[in-house]
This record gives structure tokens, C-alpha cells and sequence, in this order.
């Protein structure tokens, strides 16, 4: 990471690096609510979902499923997200949108470099 290109980036950015993304983040995860929060401040869409969904449950929020086509969660590898994980692919493919599954992690190195990566270091499998 380069401190100078992440503040130039940034700025660019203008507070929007999570727009167009649906963050659902576990309450398994740790430091849940921060990360609600760093979502937000980058301008994404953030709901904490509950890691003991119930099976009947829905876990989309429909108001979003026209708007905004990356849906996210974040969540840990524990069994205790294992539902959840399963759970929100199958919701998210059955939508037909963009499914990424997440540690929180993912978030973190985001926002340092200020843009959205792609590495399979941080992402999850149902």
C-alpha cells in the first residue's frame, strides 16, 4: 500500500468507493458494527444480519435487489456462518446478481488502498 496514492485515491473517490454495493455483515463478525460503519462512510449500503437466520428467513433487502447489483457479505469461516454463507449465495444467485462473500478483512484492505480489490485471500466459500 502507498499512503500517498490511497489519499489521492481518495479523493477521487469522493466518499463513494462502496457505492453501487449491498454490505450485509454478520453479527459473527467481529467489530460488526464498525464495519457498518466504514461501509457507510464510503458510500455503501450496510445491514447487520443476524448469523442464526432461520431457515424461512429472507436475507435481501428487496428495495435494493433493482439498484444495486454487487451484494456483499461479511462474515467469518466459523461453522456459526456456514447457514448464513449458504444461505445469502443462494438468495443472491437466485437474483441473478453479483455474489461475494467476504472476511472483514476485505473491507480494511478496501479502504487502505481505496478501491475495491479482488483477492481470494479474504473470501469465503459457503
Amino acid at each position: 500500500m502507498d499512503l500517498a496514492k490511497s489519499i489521492e485515491k481518495a479523493r477521487k473517490n469522493n466518499r463513494q468507493l462502496f457505492k453501487n454495493h449491498q454490505v450485509y455483515i454478520s453479527t459473527g463478525a467481529k467489530g460488526h458494527l464498525a464495519v457498518q460503519r466504514i461501509v457507510e462512510v464510503n458510500g455503501g449500503e450496510a445491514r447487520i444480519v443476524s448469523n442464526t437466520i432461520k431457515p424461512r428467513a429472507k436475507l435481501l433487502r428487496s428495495d435494493y435487489l433493482k439498484t444495486l447489483e454487487n451484494q456483499v457479505l461479511i462474515c467469518t469461516k466459523d461453522t456459526n456462518d456456514k447457514q448464513l454463507r449458504t444461505k445469502f449465495k443462494a438468495e443472491v444467485e437466485g437474483e441473478g446478481l453479483n455474489c461475494f462473500i467476504y472476511s472483514s478483512e476485505w473491507i480494511m484492505r478496501c479502504v487502505l488502498r481505496q478501491e475495491i480489490v479482488d483477492d481470494d485471500e479474504f473470501e469465503l466459500t459457503p
